[in-house]
């Protein structure tokens, strides 16, 4: 018996060496910003710690070191995670090897809190961003980016039904999502304002599609103040308010309706020809 439990002593010092060797591995695949070797040696690490963890003694019969040795091993599988998390957004790596370093998080912890890290470059690489965005869906139905890129792709479809709903859900997730830890109080603010503004510019799109005139107006009126996309918003405003004005005779709404329009005319870009000929359309109306 002594030499058995000799045999499984040595068996143990040889998986730590080994498991120290590994973790060593990881950190210089960091410095050095490889992607790949990250993704290597962290799903490396991440067995060998889960291997010396299932042959752990039972907590209630564990000596101050094997305790210690238990919280190491937790917290090396679970750094694992969060390293290729990391390495998912090294600047220039391939998208396969994106897709590989998100797989392997999901492979070793499906409800991984680093997850959320490595969406938006997986998504953004993804050469099917929809069943990329599916998949992450499946696992956080709150994710912000698959939402925003399940709205994209519906209005790029023309399912505006669709996505008015995604919308609708993206827009209820960041008014009630707590801020993430990675996020800073500044950063998190800003990334609302910019989901809500281009959540609600397709939103608005997809119901002025519809013919929908009042829920366009709302979806647009939000994000007035938006300069960046003051042309759109304001060409968008001038056509729904236009054809509420003429919807019930209401001559004041017209009047804004023109006052939207010339300032679409005004800015450069995509709207500016179409709301020139909306606002040549809307002052004739008013000379009646």
């Amino acid at each position: 018996m002594k030499s058995v439990a000799l045999v499984f002593a040595v068996c143990l010092v040889a998986q730590a060496d080994d498991l120290s060797d590994r973790f060593d591995a990881l950190k210089r695949a960091e410095a050095a910003r490889n992607a790949a070797e990250v993704h290597k040696y962290a799903t490396e690490t991440s067995r060998l710690a889960r291997r010396q963890i299932a042959a752990q003694v039972p907590p209630e019969v564990r000596n101050d070191y094997q305790k210690e040795r238990a919280v190491y091993l937790s917290q090396a599988d679970t750094y694992t995670e969060y390293s290729m998390a990391v390495a998912a957004s090294y600047p220039g790596t391939d998208a396969a090897v994106i897709a590989e370093l998100t797989d392997a998080i999901i492979a070793q912890n499906p409800k991984s809190d680093y997850l959320a890290l490595a969406v938006p470059p997986y998504l953004a690489s993804a050469a099917q961003p929809l069943d990329a965005a599916g998949k992450i869906m499946k696992l956080q139905p709150d994710n912000e980016d698959a939402l925003l890129v399940l709205t994209d792709a519906s209005l790029r479809a023309q399912q505006y039904q669709a996505t008015e709903r995604y919308a609708a859900e993206l827009l209820a997730v960041m008014s009630g999502k707590a801020r993430p830890e990675r996020y800073s109080v500044e950063a998190w603010r800003e990334k609302k304002a910019q989901l809500s503004a281009h959540v609600h510019f397709n939103a608005g799109v997809a119901a002025c599609s519809q013919q929908a005139w009042q829920t366009c107006d709302a979806h647009f009126r939000a994000i007035l103040s938006e300069a960046v996309l003051a042309g759109p918003v304001n060409f968008y405003l001038g056509w729904a308010n236009y054809q509420l004005a003429k919807s019930a005779n209401d001559r004041a709404r017209l009047q804004e309706a023109l006052k939207f329009s010339q300032q679409a005319a005004a800015i450069a870009g995509e709207t500016q020809a179409p709301a020139r000929q909306n606002v040549a359309a809307i002052e004739q109306e008013l000379k009646r």
